[in-house]
């Protein structure tokens, strides 16, 4: 081949790779022209500023975005959090939504903000979606990032898959400048949540929406920010721009979300039953308003009192008998679930709240009652003492002496499934109605109860798997074998047989139970996840109180050498 047919070819190459290339924005070594957007947040919030200039000669990352969809919040916050810890060393960070409707893209980007507690510049793009004219921005690609010092660009990313990689390197390509340590993307699936933890994330965002999978005990971390947002929106004193950030927090948290209404309906009537700043009482109050009138009403409300009623025992000592339990309940914390429609739904729900009840008994003089509204009394015994058995419920269950429309001052209603009361020193904290309850709708209440009285609250996910494990040992033959019901496959045979064998009638002697113990103890031998997995269950088995005295104390020594 002569060198001239090489060059040619080695020109055609170099074309070819440059066609390749996604170009987008001013590119390395090129000037940083100035521009102007609409901030919005921080002190410049509503008002179009050319931050370019502003930010002079000092290092300056500009990320230019087409929306904020999941995988571009996911490419952002990240380099949020960077760019936060590296305002330290002079980088000034700015994020421009390039959105068609200015005024859309400003409400857009504030209800993020708001939710996010974002610590860098955003702003909308004054010119649209193309952006500004000089950049050459260019609209098939989802981010740009553009990296400058002393007025001129350094780097030029352009992100064709937003998400945490991409994020990861935006961070490493800025730290090249700035310093800083680049974290692997795989620490963003379990990373710092909104605003790190100080901010409620709306109830129209999915679950595991910039959470990744869910952290062990995830479930209850509304009940702490829920507090903190409460008070700082009640501190003193208080801006009463503050307030109205910190009550819209509180709106899209409850959402159109029933339980989280009723959360935040009974906070709120706590609160201004104390000394609350002007601002803050009258938009407070104005909320509660809007969530009671978006409710089910059944029974007395936060703040009513309690008052005694009598039941028929359906186990306990006192079974047969009529008895007023909530007089000598006293002043004890109380947590009554009037049951309007027994069936597998109102169960599902039931189940958790009741290993939570027997926990918090002892840790914290929890005192439970459920309560049947049948129509027949006798018939309601019995359905209620087959249930017992195979609830595995050891809480106090009674039947309602006064029909379905249980008693007389507390107002149920017939329309719905369940009614939840929570109440301490003889009064109603905390009311929840349940039209549809299923297992999962227990997270929340529960975790009302876990703000009061302390105690772990099982995860969505966790609710799920304890579901299947009481399944599993309710089954009266092997449910390692293939005939096993769909409701309890989920873990390995292996594992599924030998927690099984731990009841009483497959393991009746102490012997027995040591070889069972053994032999679960080798399969989780020294493997980080079967130990968390094995610990996780036999938690959930140990509140069934399936096996004998001795295989129960096992179990609780076990579970606690592989925690």
């Amino acid at each position: 081949m002569s060198l001239r047919s090489f060059a040619l070819l080695v020109s055609a190459a170099a074309a070819a790779l440059a066609q390749q290339r996604a170009y987008s924005g001013p590119q390395p070594g090129e000037p940083l022209a100035p521009f102007r957007v609409l901030a919005v947040n921080g002190a410049d919030a509503g008002r179009e500023v050319d931050f370019v200039s502003r930010w002079a000669s000092g290092p300056v990352l500009l990320l230019f975005a087409r929306d904020v969809t999941r995988p571009i919040i996911n490419t952002f916050w990240p380099v949020d959090r960077f760019a936060s810890e590296r305002a330290q060393a002079g980088l000034r960070t700015l994020f421009v939504l390039l959105a068609a409707d200015r005024i859309a893209g400003e409400r857009q980007i504030r209800d993020w903000d708001r939710s996010m507690g974002f610590d860098v510049q955003t702003a909308v793009s004054v010119d649209g979606a193309e952006g500004p004219g000089m950049y050459g921005l260019n609209s098939q690609y989802p981010v740009t990032a553009i990296l400058a010092r002393d007025g001129r660009v350094v780097a030029n990313q352009v992100v064709t898959q937003p998400g945490y990689h991409a994020a990861v390197g935006i961070i490493a390509e800025t730290a090249k400048l700035v310093g800083g340590r680049v974290p692997d993307a795989a620490e963003f699936l379990y990373g710092p949540s909104n605003g790190n933890a100080t901010r409620l994330l709306p109830a129209s965002a999915d679950a595991g929406f910039l959470y990744g999978p869910p952290k062990r005990g995830r479930s209850t971390g509304d009940s702490p920010v829920l507090a903190v947002t409460l008070r700082r929106a009640t501190r003193s004193p208080v801006a009463e721009t503050d307030v109205e950030r910190e009550v819209a927090d509180l709106r899209a948290w409850a959402g159109s979300d029933a339980i989280r209404g009723k959360v935040l309906v009974s906070r709120i009537a706590a609160l201004l039953q104390g000394d609350v700043p002007g601002p803050a009482r009258s938009r407070l109050r104005a909320l509660q308003r809007d969530l009671e009138a978006a409710q089910v009403f059944s029974g007395p409300q936060a703040g009513e009192p309690l008052a005694p009623f009598r039941v028929v025992a359906v186990n306990g000592p006192d079974a047969g008998k009529e008895v007023d339990f909530l007089s000598r309940f006293g002043d004890d914390p109380t947590f009554v679930v009037f049951i309007h429609h027994l069936d597998r739904l109102a169960e599902a729900f039931i189940l958790p709240c009741e290993r939570f009840a027997q926990d918090r008994a002892e840790a914290a003089g929890l005192r439970t009652l459920y309560v049947y509204l049948a129509p027949d009394k006798v018939e309601g015994e019995r359905k209620m003492r087959a249930a017992l058995g195979e609830m595995r419920l050891f809480s106090q269950v009674g039947v309602s002496v006064d029909g379905t429309e249980g008693p007389g001052p507390y107002g149920l209603n017939k329309q719905v499934a369940l009614t939840v009361l929570f109440a301490r020193n003889r009064r109603v904290v905390s009311n929840f109605v349940l039209v549809q309850p299923s297992m999962v709708d227990s997270v929340p209440i529960l975790g009302e109860l876990a703000a009061h009285l302390g105690g772990r609250v099982q995860t969505r996910d966790e609710v799920g798997i304890a579901r299947r494990i009481e399944f599993m040992m309710r089954s009266r033959s092997d449910p390692s074998g293939e005939g096993a019901s769909s409701m309890i496959r989920g873990d390995p045979p292996e594992l599924m047989r030998l927690l099984w064998s731990l009841k009483s009638q497959n393991s009746r002697t102490d012997a027995s139970v040591d070889r069972v113990i053994g032999e679960l103890r080798r399969w989780a031998a020294t493997d980080p996840s079967r130990r968390a997995v094995l610990a996780l269950r036999l938690g959930m088995i140990r509140p069934l109180r399936y096996g004998t005295d001795y295989a129960q104390a096992q179990m609780a020594a076990l579970e606690q050498e592989l925690q």
